[in-house]
């Protein structure tokens, strides 16, 4: 009966060379998928943490500290051994929540519908592309971590390969900005 909810999915086969090593998603109800797949197996969290841990899961900080580790596979016990922040101590909970939900649902309203009885709609992030969305998750996720501007520099430096350096630097820009808005904000 598992497979009736939404369960968090990641791909299993990846390298750290990659420019992305953790992809993870949110499986529609009723779906199956192949064995390149890690699916959660257990379900006793709620949709709200879901979105909140899929959120974390699809972050570069998280994926800098998986990529560090992994070979070819992303392993369950790899993923269980990284730090996962604690919904209720997260500064930004609501707030990741309600962009993972609106990043799933871009391409794919129909799919997660139902998303929208458990979480209601933030005009704010529903208006924004997909890249702004990652932008604003990733900001507040290293603001979370306490991360400098310097620190989140170095660390998506990282993440520059051959064919990705100039996506990846422009994607960082983008988080920086966002980071820069959020920080002012707090002063």
């Amino acid at each position: 009966n598992m497979y009736k909810d939404f369960r968090i999915a990641y791909r299993d086969v990846a390298r750290a060379t990659d420019k992305r090593t953790v992809i993870a998603t949110l499986l529609p109800e009723k779906s199956v998928v192949v064995n390149s797949m890690n699916v959660q197996s257990e379900d006793n969290t709620t949709l709200k943490e879901k979105l909140f841990y899929l959120g974390i899961m699809n972050s570069y900080i998280y994926d800098f500290l998986l990529r560090n580790v992994i070979d070819k596979h992303v392993s369950i016990s790899f993923v269980k051994q990284t730090p996962m922040p604690i919904i209720n101590e997260f500064k930004y909970t609501n707030e990741l929540i309600q962009i993972s939900k609106t990043l799933l649902q871009k391409n794919n309203d129909e799919m997660y519908v139902r998303l929208n009885s458990v979480i209601k709609d933030d005009s704010f992030f529903s208006k924004m592309s997909i890249d702004e969305l990652i932008a604003e998750l990733n900001a507040r996720i290293f603001i979370d971590f306490e991360l400098s501007r310097e620190e989140i520099i170095a660390l998506m430096k990282t993440f520059e390969g051959k064919k990705s350096k100039q996506a990846v630097q422009e994607e960082a820009q983008r988080i920086i900005e966002v980071y820069d808005r959020l920080k002012a904000g707090e002063e």
